[in-house]
């Protein structure tokens, strides 16, 4: 079983990956930074790791509507935007 130090370590990687979460859904690669696809399923799957449910566990604090609303778009039409500003837009085709 993990110890206090651990767990300490756990809820400070839990805190800044929740200060990556983009208020229009999704997580960038650092705070206030726009949200991308990639930095997205990094942080979801890093949460998954380390998180847990309830009051700061990490998975309660995600935006799940706002992630949806996001990607939903991209999944429909079979493309992913990886960036939202200026040239950092390409899209992948997913057949």
């Amino acid at each position: 079983m993990a110890g206090a130090g651990a767990k300490r370590h756990w809820c400070s990687a839990i805190d800044t990956i929740l200060k990556f979460q983009h208020p229009s859904g999704g997580f960038g690669g650092g705070p206030q930074q726009f949200p991308h696809v990639l930095a997205t399923y990094a942080s979801v799957s890093a949460l998954a790791i380390v998180g847990r449910p309830g009051p700061g566990g990490g998975w309660d604090d995600i935006d799940r509507c706002a992630i949806h609303l996001t990607y939903s778009p991209a999944y429909m039409s079979n493309t992913f935007s990886y960036g939202q500003q200026g040239k950092d837009v390409c899209f992948l085709h997913v057949p």
